[in-house]
């Protein structure tokens, strides 16, 4: 009789104890067995044209317009980051919400830390909330404006889904350097400030032509194309590497001018890396700064006998 009522006692502590934790593992939420796990997706059938991720640091903004994603209305959207983060969008489910004894604490630290995503089209708001993380960058939440904070993710993955939402300005832009339409170019010139040795190309009688030079039409094209395609390895952020801040005291390698017909002119400089000597660093009009690998840069260094 008393090893049966050990038993059962035994039984009931065990039990007792996978209650506590049960209730610990929910915080007693109600709301748990009910929560709709796609308040925060993104139906990937609804048609958007505005995201806006406002952080602590900085706001970007995505835009489609004239058939295109923007960024932050100048630049064009990477469409390796654009996918990415409609992936992500559309596949983000609640797993739980925050036990409630944390709600306030979480609430306000996603309020301060996190980043208000806003995706609408026109003027149909579509999707409003905050999301972040710890620390530690392993948890991500999402909240509304009812400041109830859930844990998210992708199901299946165990990745911080968050931190797509956090990236800067110089990840998200497209790393084609040069957004112009070369069926509009009127000249192109690529000057040579320690030696001179200039090459200029004029779109003349239908074609391109190299003063002074019989040139190769095969080897202009090839030139042009390098242009076309020309993408940057990475752009760089000033905060996080202040040792890659172009001077102007510094003397480039080569400048690239590109006029069009509708008088749009495009300047970069192209000067070493001093902090990696594998790359080229170019400076664009708006002061960006982006690394090119000297491989890749190595077919713009044209002088005119190079088309002979």
């Amino acid at each position: 009789m008393v090893r049966k009522h050990n038993i059962r006692l035994v039984g009931i502590l065990i039990s007792l104890i996978a209650l506590i934790v049960l209730i610990e593992f929910t915080g007693n939420d109600k709301t748990n067995l009910a929560v709709n796990k796609n308040l925060f997706k993104l139906d990937p059938n609804k048609e958007i044209n505005r995201v806006v991720l406002q952080g602590p640091q900085e706001t970007n903004t995505f835009d489609f317009h004239d058939g295109r994603w923007h960024l932050n209305d100048s630049l064009l959207l990477d469409q390796s980051m654009r996918d990415v983060f409609f992936s992500v969008v559309s596949q983000l489910e609640v797993r739980r919400p925050v036990l409630e004894t944390k709600t306030d604490s979480i609430a306000k630290f996603i309020s301060k830390t996190g980043v208000h995503t806003t995706i609408s089209f026109g003027e149909e708001l579509i999707q409003e909330y905050w999301i972040g993380g710890n620390s530690e960058e392993q948890v991500s939440w999402a909240m509304s404006e009812d400041r109830q904070p859930y844990q998210v993710h992708i199901p299946g993955y165990q990745s911080y889904v968050a931190g797509i939402y956090s990236v800067p300005a110089t990840d998200w832009r497209s790393r084609f350097l040069l957004d112009v339409n070369f069926a509009l170019i009127r000249s192109i010139s690529m000057a040579y400030p320690s030696s001179g040795n200039d090459l200029a190309l004029k779109f003349e009688d239908g074609y391109f032509k190299v003063p002074g030079v019989q040139a190769d039409s095969t080897k202009i094209a090839n030139f042009l194309e390098s242009l076309s395609f020309l993408q940057a390895d990475s752009f760089v952020d000033p905060r996080a590497e202040p040792g890659a801040f172009v001077s102007a005291e510094v003397t480039p390698e080569a400048i690239l001018k590109i006029q069009t017909l509708n008088g749009q002119e495009l300047v970069v400089e192209i000067v070493s890396d001093t902090t990696d000597e594998r790359f080229f660093i170019a400076k664009l009009e708006d002061g960006t700064l982006a690394r090119i690998q000297r491989t890749r840069a190595a077919g713009l260094f044209k002088i005119a006998e190079d088309f002979e």
